[in-house]
Parts: structure tokens; sequence; C-alpha cells
């Protein structure tokens, strides 16, 4: 194979892995951003489940949500 079709090969090949790179983080954005409301939403109830616990280990009486 001579270095011309070397550098060619190369080349395409660099190509290549920088399109599936960027399609890939695409796809890892889309999927993230799809899913982040739901794990925001799982984290806020992980928190408050753990800051009741909290306030009964402490003895303070649990308190009924504001609407």
């Amino acid at each position: 194979m001579s270095a011309g079709q070397d550098a060619y090969n190369r080349s395409r090949y660099e190509q290549a892995r920088k399109d599936l790179r960027a399609e890939i983080e695409v796809e890892l954005r889309e999927e993230f951003e799809a899913q982040a409301p739901v794990k925001l939403i799982e984290l806020a109830e992980r928190f408050v489940i753990a800051v009741e616990a909290i306030a009964r280990a402490k003895g303070v009486p649990a308190q009924e949500p504001t609407p």
C-alpha cells in the first residue's frame, strides 16, 4: 500500500471515528435529557424520605406538607 493510500485511509478512519463519537454524544445527551426529570423527582423523593427519617430520629414531630 502506498503512503498516499495509507494517509487517505487514516483520514477516512479519523473522520468516521469523529462522526461516530458525535453521534454517540447526541444519543447520550438525548437519553440523559429524557431521563433527567424522572431522576430529579426520584432524588427529591429520596431526599424527603431522608429528612423525615432524620427528623424522626431526633424526635421532631412529623408535619403535614403545606399546600
